[in-house]
C-alpha cells in the first residue's frame, strides 16, 4: 500500500535532496519507482560485483573476454513529471530502500556520480568526453591521496592515456594522412575496449562494485541527441557502470526516427519514400529497445495517480491539507456557490508534478483562507496561473473581477467592459486563444435567417466588420442576440401610451443607425440581464464603495444592449424592410430612461429589503455560467418563435417574452446553485404556448423543470415565494429568493404589446385566429384571403359582404383585443391598416358605411 507523500512548503525551493537530515522519505513522490529502482540497482550491482571479481589482474579472463550488455535504466515520463528530482535523489533512494532490507543480505557497494545534463554541453564538447571527465572527477580524490596504491594509480593513468588516444573526431581525421590516419582509425575501433578497461581501473581505485551515472534530459539535447544516445549504447554497456537515463519515450522515438529517416529517405518526393519512413520507424523501435531494454524501464507514475496520496504542509504548526481538500478549496474560493454542472467549476489543473509544486507555492493553503484585504493579490495570482495554463474561462473571470475592483467611473460599470461577457475584448488579446467564435455565430445566424428578412442579412455584415474566421476568442460564448424578422414591435405598438411602458425600455432597442426613416423596436434580453447582474452585485454588497447604482442603471439605457449584434458595431447602419406602417407623424420615440425611472425606484427598495453580505465570494464565475446558459436558451427561444411549428407563439406579447426570460434566468441561476445531483437539466419556457407562461403557478403546473429545480429551496404560491425553513440561512437560497423577487419580474403582470410577425401568413387556421390571433395575424389573414396588397376600407367592406363568417370571426377577435389589450387599442381605432380592417368589417355588420 502506498503511503502518503508530502509537499513541504517550509523547505526552500532549491532543496531537492529529500532525504537530507531535515526531511523524511515521504517527500519522495514516486514511491513505487523508488522501490523498483532499488531492485534494479541491487541486481545490476551484484552482477557488477561478480564481474569485477572476474576482472582482477590475476584473472586469466581480464584482458581476453571483456563482457558487455545493454542495461541502461530508463526513467521515462513527460515534461514536468519529476525525472530530474528523481535522478538527483537516486543515491538517497538507494540508501533508504536498502536500509529497510534484511541486514544479512549482501548490499553491493555503488558509487553515485553527479547528474550529467547533456543540454549543458558546449558546442564543441562530445558527450563521450564528458562521461570520461565525470569518471575522472570521481576518482580524482583517490589520485591525490598519498595512501592510494601507486600501482592502482599507474594502471589508471595508463588506461586513461589509451582511452584519450582512441578518441577521434572527424575534423582530426581529415588532417591526417597515410599511416597516421590508419593508426588513428585503429585506435577508434578499440574505443569501447579502452573505456571498459578505464572503468575497471576506476572501480578498483574507488573500491566499489560499480559506478552509477545519472544522465538527465538527453531528449532535450535535440541538436545531437542521437549522438548522445549512441555514446550510451557504445560506451556504457560495461557491467561496471550503471547508467540512469531520463527522458520522454515519445520524444526519444521521434528524434531517433528522424535520424534514420535522414539516412533512408534522402529524397522525400521519391516513390519509395513511404517505405523508407516505415523502415525508419521500425529501426527506431529496435534501436531504443536495444539501448533501453524493457525490463530496465522505469516509468514514473502520472500525476493523477499520485495526487490522492499527496499532503501539503504549509506552515510548521498548521494542520496538513490533503491535495483533495486543496482542490476543493480552490473551487470554493475561485468558483463560489457554483455546483460544477456544465463545467462551472472546471479550473486550470496542473498537468504534472512540477506544475503541482508551482501551483501550491503560488497559491498555498494559507493564502486561500485570506480576508478581503488580500483578495486582489489572491485573484491576481490565480489570473497568472490561468494565463500560464491557457485557460480562457478562468482567466476572463479573474480579469473581470480585477477590473471591477479597480473601476471608479460610472461608465466603467458595464458588462461590455468585462472581458468575460464581451467577445470583442477577447480577440487578439492572447496568442493562444482558440475558441472559434466567428464560425459558431455564423451557424446561429444561418439557423435564424429567413427569406423574408432583409434586415437579417445585416447580422452577418455587422459581424464581419469586427470578427473573422482567424480571430478566435478566449472562451466559448453563447449566440449573440441577432436582428430577427418579426421579432420586434412596430412603432405604433411600442409608442402606444397604454400598457406597462417600462417593458419597452427594458426589452427593446430602438436607438440604432438605419437607412430607413422608420425604426422598429427590436426585442432584446441583454438589458434585462445586465440590470439583474448589477442588482445581484449590489444586493450582495459586491459593488465598490462610493459607486452609485443609479448611474450604473442609467448607463444601461444609454447604450445598445450589451450582448446584441448592435453592440458589436454601434455605428453600422441597418437597412431594414419598411414594415412599421408609419403615417409620417411626429417622432414619439420611447424615452427609455424616463420610462424606466419607476423600476429604478423599485430596485432601490428591493436592495434595501434583501441586502446581505456574501463576504469574499466573487460572483463573476457564477454570473458567467448563468450568462452562457441563459443566452444559449434565449437563442433557442427566438428560433422556436420564428418557426412556430405548433402555433405556440400565435398570441405572443412582449409581456409573455418577459415571463419566458424570467423563467429561463431563474432556472439557470438555480441549476448552478443547488446540489448538482438533483438538477433537472432541461430547457425551460422556450416552446410553451403563450397563454401558459402568463401565470407562474399555472406554468409550473405544466412545466416540471423549473418546479423540480426549486423544490426543496422555495415554495411558490399566489402569496409569494418563501425559502424552505430548513435552508433559510443558506446563502444560495437567499440569493435565489432575492433575485426572483426582483422588481424587473413584476413588469409582465399585464398582457401588453403584441409582437408583429410572430406567425407566418399561411400557418394559422381561422379557428386558431379566433382564439389566439394578434392584430397582425388578422391583418395577414385578410391580405392572403382577399389577394389584396394593401388595406382600403371600401375593399374590406366588399370582401366582408362576400365572406361574412370569416369577417365576423376577425371582427370579434379585434373587438376582444381592443377591450383586453390596451396596447392594441390605438391601432384598432386608428386610421392605419388595422383600423381600416376593423372599420370595413364593422361597416358590413352595421350595413352603414363609416367615414
Amino acid at each position: 500500500m502506498v503511503s502518503e507523500i508530502i509537499l513541504n512548503l517550509n523547505l526552500p525551493e532549491y532543496q531537492d535532496d529529500f532525504l537530507a537530515e531535515t526531511t523524511d522519505s515521504n517527500q519522495l513522490w514516486q514511491q513505487q519507482a523508488n522501490r523498483k529502482l532499488a531492485e534494479l540497482l541491487r541486481t545490476m550491482g551484484n552482477d557488477a560485483h561478480r564481474y569485477k571479481t572476474q576482472c582482477q589482474p590475476d584473472s586469466k579472463e581480464t584482458y581476453q573476454a571483456l563482457s558487455s550488455y545493454h542495461h541502461a535504466i530508463f526513467i521515462s515520463g513527460a515534461r514536468g513529471a519529476g525525472k530530474t528530482v528523481f535522478l538527483k535523489n537516486a543515491k538517497a533512494i538507494w540508501q533508504h530502500e536498502t536500509d529497510k532490507q534484511d541486514k544479512q543480505e549482501r548490499k553491493p557497494n555503488l558509487h553515485f556520480m553527479p547528474v550529467i545534463d547533456p543540454t549543458l554541453l558546449n558546442i564543441n564538447e562530445r558527450f563521450s568526453e564528458v562521461i570520461i571527465a565525470s569518471v575522472y572527477a570521481a576518482v580524482e580524490g583517490k589520485l591525490t591521496n598519498q595512501a592510494t596504491s601507486q600501482t592502482l594509480k599507474g594502471d589508471f593513468y595508463q588506461r586513461l592515456k589509451d582511452l584519450s588516444g582512441a578518441l577521434v573526431k572527424p575534423s582530426e581525421l581529415a588532417e591526417l594522412r597515410g599511416i597516421d590516419r590508419i593508426q588513428k582509425y585503429r585506435s577508434g575501433i578499440h574505443l569501447e575496449r579502452y573505456f571498459h578497461q578505464f572503468l575497471i581501473a576506476s572501480v578498483r581505485l574507488l573500491e566499489c562494485d560499480a559506478l552509477v551515472l545519472p544522465i538527465d534530459d538527453v531528449d532535450m539535447k535535440i541538436s545531437n541527441a542521437f549522438e548522445v544516445l549512441d555514446d550510451i549504447r557504445c560506451l556504457l554497456s560495461c557491467p561496471l557502470v550503471l547508467p540512469l537515463v531520463s527522458g520522454d519515450d515519445k520524444l526519444y522515438r521521434h528524434l531517433v526516427t528522424l535520424q534514420f529517416e535522414g539516412e533512408l529517405v534522402k529524397n522525400k518526393e521519391a516513390s519509395n519514400a513511404g517505405e523508407g519512413r516505415q523502415d525508419a520507424g521500425r529501426l527506431s523501435d529496435a534501436y531504443l529497445t536495444k539501448v533501453f531494454p524493457h525490463h530496465a524501464r522505469l516509468p514514473l507514475q502520472p500525476i493523477d495517480q499520485l495526487l490522492p496520496q499527496l499532503v501539503i504542509q504549509d506552515k510548521e504548526n498548521a494542520e496538513a491539507m490533503t491535495y483533495g481538500k486543496y482542490a476543493t478549496t480552490i473551487k470554493e474560493v475561485f468558483y463560489p456557490l457554483c455546483n460544477g454542472l456544465e463545467r462551472s467549476t472546471d479550473w486550470p489543473q496542473p498537468a504534472n508534478a512540477r506544475e503541482v509544486t508551482q501551483l501550491v507555492r503560488l497559491l498555498p493553503p494559507s493564502d486561500l483562507e485570506s480576508t478581503d484585504d488580500s483578495q486582489e493579490t489572491l485573484w491576481r495570482k490565480f489570473s497568472h496561473w490561468a494565463e500560464a495554463k491557457q485557460d480562457g474561462a478562468a482567466l476572463t473571470n479573474a480579469e473581470s473581477y480585477l477590473y471591477l475592483r479597480d473601476a471608479q467611473k460610472p461608465e466603467d460599470f458595464s458588462l461590455a467592459r468585462l472581458v468575460a461577457f464581451n467577445p470583442l475584448l477577447q480577440k487578439e488579446r492572447y496568442y493562444w486563444a482558440k475558441k472559434n467564435f466567428y464560425s459558431q455565430q455564423v451557424e446561429r445566424i444561418n439557423e435564424l435567417k429567413t427569406t423574408s428578412g432583409r434586415g437579417e442579412d445585416f447580422n452577418r455584415k455587422i459581424l464581419d466588420t469586427v470578427f473573422s474566421e482567424n480571430i478566435p476568442t478566449l472562451r466559448s460564448m453563447p449566440p449573440l442576440e441577432y436582428i430577427k424578422h418579426g421579432f420586434r414591435l412596430t412603432e405604433k405598438i411600442a409608442e402606444n401610451k397604454e400598457g406597462n411602458r417600462t417593458l419597452i425600455a427594458v426589452y427593446t432597442h430602438h436607438d440604432y443607425y438605419t437607412q430607413q426613416l422608420n425604426r422598429g423596436y427590436h426585442i432584446s434580453f441583454s438589458r434585462a440581464f445586465e440590470i439583474l447582474t448589477w442588482s445581484m452585485l449590489a444586493v450582495t454588497e459586491k459593488l465598490p464603495s462610493g459607486v452609485k447604482f443609479d448611474e450604473i442603471y442609467q448607463g444601461i439605457f444609454q447604450r445598445a444592449p450589451f450582448y446584441s449584434i448592435f453592440a458589436m458595431n454601434e455605428t453600422k447602419a441597418i437597412d431594414e424592410d419598411d414594415g412599421n406602417e408609419s403615417d409620417g407623424e411626429q417622432d414619439l420615440s420611447v424615452d427609455y430612461i424616463s420610462e424606466s425611472k419607476n423600476l429604478l425606484s423599485d430596485i432601490h427598495g428591493w436592495i434595501e429589503n434583501n441586502k446581505f453580505d456574501l463576504k469574499n465570494n466573487n460572483l463573476i464565475p457564477l454570473l458567467s455560467a448563468v450568462f452562457n446558459k441563459t443566452f444559449s436558451q434565449l437563442n433557442l427561444l427566438v428560433r422556436n418563435f420564428s418557426e412556430n411549428k405548433k402555433g405556440a407563439f400565435n398570441d405572443e406579447h412582449l409581456s409573455d417574452l418577459a415571463k419566458r426570460f424570467e423563467y429561463i434566468f431563474i432556472n439557470a441561476l438555480v441549476s448552478f446553485l443547488r446540489d448538482g445531483k438533483t438538477v433537472v437539466n432541461t430547457n425551460v419556457a422556450i416552446g410553451a404556448r403563450s397563454s401558459s407562461v402568463r401565470d407562474v403557478n399555472d406554468f409550473m403546473q405544466q412545466d416540471k423543470t423549473l418546479s423540480r429545480n426549486i423544490s426543496g429551496i422555495l415554495t411558490v404560491s399566489q402569496a409569494g415565494k418563501n425559502i424552505v425553513p430548513k435552508i433559510k440561512d443558506e446563502p444560495f437560497a437567499k440569493l435565489i429568493k432575492a433575485m426572483w423577487d426582483h422588481p424587473i419580474f413584476n413588469l409582465s403582470g399585464e398582457l401588453c404589446f403584441p409582437i408583429n410577425g410572430s406567425v407566418g401568413e399561411n400557418e394559422l387556421s381561422l379557428d386558431d385566429l379566433s382564439v389566439s390571433g394578434n392584430i397582425y395575424d388578422l391583418r395577414n389573414y385578410y391580405l392572403v384571403d382577399s389577394g389584396m396588397k394593401k388595406i382600403i376600407t371600401d375593399e374590406v367592406y366588399e370582401w366582408a359582404v362576400s365572406n361574412k363568417e370569416k369577417a365576423k370571426i376577425i371582427y370579434t377577435r379585434l373587438d376582444w383585443l381592443k377591450d383586453n389589450d390596451r396596447s392594441t387599442t390605438a391601432e384598432i381605432e386608428g386610421k392605419g391598416y388595422i383600423g381600416r380592417l376593423y372599420n370595413g368589417i364593422g361597416w358590413m355588420l352595421n350595413e352603414e358605411p363609416e367615414d
